[in-house]
């Protein structure tokens, strides 16, 4: 027997006819056979908006209301599904009614095969749709976008608003810390003395909320970015540690270090972050610590693989102590162990936030534990990368070669060659600088710290200004500000290097914007002099890249050719890593001192100077001071693409390499 289509009365109709989506069954050939109410109601819809549509037209019809391409593209998906094999289909498309408005539909369509069970009307086959109306839907998804660009929008302005600020907060500061500095250098009462004092140590404090600040705004708009650079995080916890010693000095406390041999040597990383949370750390150490100890230490342990380091950094005070209760929040924004320590020891509650942020940046985790003897011990581990010994980039070889100090030199102050510019013919002229800076009291500061430290400064009040009175002038070094009218240091730094001015250039910035440092490197600067400066980074700055002496204006004595006793120094007393590192630097150079005239003949000038500073900076670490020296001039020779000069180079390079080679195999076979 049989079996009929349901009636009107059925369920199965009765669900298909009240059904909240748009429903709709078609035969083969695309007529419709049967809809249900909410079909109707939403073809009527279109129809009113978009006259001529119609409910009874073929289905190639009814998509009129679809764009054209839509609409033949869902032709032929339906012609497929009736005469292939594929059983189901599905698509979404807008429709723009004549109103204006726009609807968004996924339209859902199966086939619904030959039933023989039922009567010749009902026995198919058939396709089935359902169409849903997802606008809503669709609207609040973009408004969800347009309010995600927004805010990032607003994320971008506040970052450059914040940048802009640091620099404008900064600029006054400046003038506060360095004018107080060089007032401290004059004859002042006791009295006098402790009211210059007073007002610099505030201005420290007020930068270091700025710096919080702006630190905590990049981290909040993801614009925190990490530089990859060698360098050595026993030295840097040392000098972190450094810093802090005056304050707790004047608190009667003990600052103990404990770093271990294998945490000297140098890593990739980033090693401003590094030491940002190094002295984020030691300073919430010192400020509760009432009395006692402050102990700094650092281990690295190697990886299974060997090839890279976990670098673990402790701090552990003898001090007030946290509560546990507190512990959970210690590293959220905004929180201290207790709202009455904000009002007697002060704070903005970001240290630690910072630092936490931090760490997690470098792949690191960062925890607080109780001192056993009273106190705490705040912890940080981080994953670091084996950098060996020869490959330091030039920012850091500083850091590398400060070990290796030749006394009575001027690399005894910085660790670096000497790399000023040839002077003229004649008498030996007086050391010079220019000063490209449009804050007049900014401006006026740094050329009292030059002359203080026995430079002649010449000023000029903008870039283009600065262009010109750098190639007019025989300057030993330059100092730019980055933001200035006319034209910007970027904008100044690459006309210079353009126009083959060849002398040191220095970057004088905030540095509030992320990337900066790499910004001012790629534009032409050689280094960077962050502001507040003080004058012993001025001092340092133009020792490290002039070589003069300030004290007697004469350029530093020979250095030595090797030195055992600093090698050793410089491996924590590791003499068989020293040896292998040694004479693997000797075997390898070897080599590369044969390449370097044919890299010369051909051109090849940055090749050369990669191949220059590799064995400048590998020299230097080793204690050959007189080799990297040599290095040196032939690396700056090849930066100027001066074949005269390289040339001359060469033989002072390869006589310092084989007395270096002579030195070295004699203490190896000792």
């Amino acid at each position: 027997m049989k079996q009929r289509r349901p009636g009107l009365q059925s369920p199965y109709y009765r669900f298909f006819r009240e059904a909240v989506s748009a429903m709709a069954i078609a035969d083969k050939n695309g007529i419709l056979v049967s809809s249900n109410d909410s079909f109707t109601a939403l073809i009527k819809g279109l129809s009113e908006s978009s006259p001529g549509i119609t409910l009874n037209a073929r289905f190639g019809s009814s998509l009129d209301f679809l764009p054209i391409h839509d609409a033949v593209r869902i032709s032929n998906l339906l012609s497929q599904l009736t005469n292939s094999d594929m059983p189901r289909m599905e698509f979404k498309t807008p429709y723009h009614d004549k109103l204006g408005s726009v609807h968004w539909f996924k339209i859902q369509a199966w086939k619904m095969g030959l039933d023989p069970r039922v009567d010749l009307a009902g026995r198919g086959p058939f396709i089935g749709f359902i169409i849903h109306d997802e606008t809503v839907e669709k609207e609040a998804e973009e408004k969800l976008q347009e309010n995600m660009h927004i805010a990032e929008m607003a994320m971008e302005a506040k970052s450059r608003f914040l940048a802009a600020m640091s620099h404008e907060i900064r600029t006054p500061i400046q003038t506060i810390i360095g004018m107080t500095e060089l007032l401290e250098d004059t004859a002042l009462n006791p009295e006098q003395s402790e009211f210059a004092q007073q007002v610099k140590f505030s201005a420290e404090v007020l930068l270091s909320l700025v710096n919080d600040v702006l630190d905590y705004s990049k981290i909040e708009a993801g614009k925190m970015e990490l530089e990859r650079t060698a360098f050595s995080p026993g030295e840097t916890v040392e000098q972190a540690a450094e810093m802090l010693a005056p304050e707790a000095g004047q608190k009667g406390l003990s600052l103990v270090m404990d770093i271990s041999p294998g945490g000297r040597l140098p890593v990739l990383g980033d090693p401003g972050k590094f030491r940002q949370v190094v002295i984020n750390l030691v300073k919430n150490a010192v400020k509760f610590t009432p009395r006692g100890t402050v102990t700094v230490g650092l281990s690295a342990a190697p990886t299974a693989d060997f090839q890279n380091k976990t670098i673990t950094v402790s701090v552990a005070d003898t001090g007030i102590g946290i509560p546990e209760e507190a512990r959970e929040r210690l590293f959220t924004t905004f929180m201290q162990a207790d709202s009455s320590h904000t009002r007697n020891y002060g704070g903005t509650g970001l240290g630690l936030a910072i630092s936490r942020n931090l760490v997690e940046l470098m792949g690191g985790t960062i925890e607080m534990v109780p001192n056993p003897g009273g106190g705490s011990v705040f912890r940080f581990t981080v994953p670091a990368e084996g950098a060996g010994t020869f490959q330091l980039p030039e920012e850091t070889l500083q850091l590398s070669a400060e070990p290796l100090r030749a006394p009575g030199s001027a690399e005894a102050e910085t660790g670096l060659p000497p790399e000023s510019a040839e002077p003229p013919s004649g008498a030996e002229r007086s050391p010079q600088a220019l000063v490209v800076e449009d804050h007049p009291v900014n401006r006026r500061l740094l050329v009292l710290i030059l002359e203080k430290i026995g430079v002649r400064a010449l000023c000029a009040e903008d870039g283009k200004e600065g262009v010109d009175s750098a190639l007019s002038n025989p300057v030993d070094l330059v100092f730019m500000d980055i933001q200035m009218p006319r034209m910007n240091g970027y904008e100044a730094a690459a006309e210079l290097r353009r126009r083959g001015f060849a002398r040191p250039l220095i970057a004088v910035t905030a540095g509030g914007v992320s990337g900066e440092r790499k910004r001012c490197l790629e534009a032409g600067f050689d280094d960077v002099l962050l502001k507040p400066f003080k004058r012993k980074d001025v001092e340092a700055l133009y020792r490290q890249w002039t070589g003069r002496n300030q004290d007697s204006g004469q350029d530093p004595p020979s250095p030595p050719v090797f030195s055992a006793k600093n090698l050793l120094d410089t491996f924590m007393r590791d003499e068989n890593s020293a040896r292998e590192l040694l004479g693997y630097f000797v075997r390898r150079s070897a080599g590369q001192m044969e390449t370097l005239p044919g890299m010369i003949r051909g051109g090849n000038w940055e090749e050369a100077r990669r191949l220059a500073h590799t064995i400048k900076g590998s020299s230097m670490t080793l204690s050959g001071m007189e080799l990297g020296t040599a290095a040196a001039a032939l690396e700056k020779a090849c930066r100027e693409r001066d074949a005269q000069k390289a040339a001359a180079a060469l033989p002072p390079l390869k006589g310092a390499f084989r007395r270096f080679q002579r030195a070295s195999e004699e203490y190896l076979s000792s």
